[in-house]
């Protein structure tokens, strides 16, 4: 039997992201995950995706460098691509200009392959709404425009397999904060280029922050997965087993919830605006009726000597691992892209490099999966025993003044035997803080001789 080609099973990655005037960043940056071997628009004959592009992407840098400010879009926009439709007020965020280019627009231009078809979508916004935006798609040698929309006016390309009436559909819905791809979303017969926006949906999972909301709704959807997936809570069992926190077995336990907690519920969630489930009760399903209390039990040990702990027992750094594994194991299995922010936030190094050390695997990658995250932890640069990310995968951000910037690894000259984490710390690239402790001496030296000078005693 022949082997299979994995590698011809990778057509969903991210190849390039370029912001210009958002937030920190005055000026075009462009994070590039194109290896730099790959010249075409499409791999030649023989080559796939998966063997052009990076399956990871590291941004170092100081606090407030705009290591966030890089990602953040990612997250945003896949918000806006699912809401904006109900909810455009998801797609003002997006228009955050810089402090000095206040009136100036706001530019992201993204390239990635969906369905093995390439695509640019260039969105540009200001304080109005949608100033323009184009999805152009390369399915086998040329671009083509898909659609350009100017404001509220949309062309589509009619020589395109998108029918007049869904073309005519979604033109009813372009108003200034709606996204063109909100609305195609909707439409029954879509065409086959409607893959440039359901990458957004299928492709890229949601952002993992360090945000309390986000931590407790990823929480709960771990839990929830592995209360209903048997196979997923075998891989919750593995998960903890590789951090080596003593957990011997976990188990989801649920607990009715109770009838006064229940109505509570339903009222929320008809003040949240999901009228239509609930304004007709035969739409409503058991998961809506019967609603439990899921939370996770840790056992440690074995035989007579063995414990159960409860989640508020067990240590914060065993619920991140397992919060940022799950997700990082369902990327793996699909394909997708996903994208952490702060990913050694409560993680122990060797946890960070196991978990970055899986999207370099191409025995566990096989789809094409992609690891995208900022991080302070220099020891990825370092050889402990062997570097943990390529070099043309590392990027730095760096603040002047007020205004970001974004830098390859790779865009300075270095020999193999560099020490790569010793040169960051010596400030080589940038991206350190520049900590200077004789302030502090002042400071506090000013303090101690006001506290002598009131208190009327000698200090020693």
């Amino acid at each position: 039997m022949q082997k299979p080609d994995f590698y011809a099973y990778s057509k969903c990655m991210l190849l390039s992201m370029t912001l210009e005037n958002y937030r920190s960043f005055a000026e075009e940056v462009t994070l590039d995950l194109q290896r730099r071997s790959f010249h075409t628009l499409r791999p030649r004959l023989g080559e796939h995706w998966r063997a052009l592009v990076l399956p990871r992407a590291a941004i170092f840098g100081a606090n407030a460098a705009g290591k966030s400010n890089v990602i953040a879009p990612l997250g945003h926009l896949k918000t806006a691509v699912l809401s904006s439709l109900r909810n455009p007020d998801v797609l003002k965020r997006l228009y955050d200009p810089h402090r000095h280019k206040m009136g100036d627009d706001v530019v992201f231009d993204l390239e990635y392959v969906a369905d093995d078809i390439r695509y640019r979508w260039v969105l540009t916004l200001d304080a109005q709404g949608v100033v323009s935006e184009i999805l152009d798609a390369n399915e086998k040698r040329s671009w083509k425009e898909v659609f350009h929309r100017t404001r509220d006016e949309i062309q589509f390309n009619k020589n395109l397999d998108i029918p007049k009436a869904a073309r005519d559909n979604i033109s009813e819905f372009m108003t200034p904060w709606v996204l063109t791809f909100s609305a195609w979303l909707t439409v029954k017969t879509p065409g086959r280029f409607i893959g440039g926006a359901r990458w957004w949906i299928d492709s890229l999972l949601p952002m993992v922050t360090c945000d309390d909301e986000d931590r407790d709704t990823r929480h709960a959807w771990v839990i929830d997965i592995a209360a209903k997936h048997g196979h997923w809570l075998k891989l919750l069992k593995l998960a903890l087993s590789t951090a080596d926190v003593g957990v011997s077995d976990v188990r989801v336990v649920e607990e009715k919830l109770p009838e006064d907690i229940k109505r509570i519920h339903f009222i929320v969630n008809r003040e949240s605006g999901d009228l239509e489930i609930l304004d007709d009760p035969s739409k409503l399903g058991i998961e809506d009726i019967e609603n439990y209390i899921k939370y996770i039990e840790f056992r440690h040990g074995e035989g007579d000597d063995a414990f159960s702990l409860s989640e508020d027992d067990e240590s914060q750094g065993t619920r991140v691992w397992m919060d940022v594994a799950i997700p990082a194991y369902l990327a793996l299995q699909k394909g997708s892209v996903l994208v952490i922010d702060e990913i050694d936030s409560s993680l122990h190094p060797a946890l960070v490099r196991e978990l970055i050390g899986y999207f370099g695997d191409p025995e566990l990658n096989t789809n094409g999966a992609q690891l995208i995250f900022t991080t302070h932890d220099i020891t990825l640069l370092g050889k402990h025993p062997i570097e943990a990310l390529d070099r043309e995968e590392v990027w730095f951000a760096e603040k002047h003044g007020v205004e970001s910037t974004l830098v390859a690894l790779d865009e300075f000259a270095l020999r193999e035997p560099h020490n790569i984490e010793r040169r960051y710390f010596q400030g080589v690239f940038g991206a350190v803080p520049i900590t200077e402790g004789s302030g502090l001496k002042l400071a506090l030296e000013s303090m101690r001789r006001k506290d002598f000078e009131a208190s009327g005693e000698s200090a020693e």
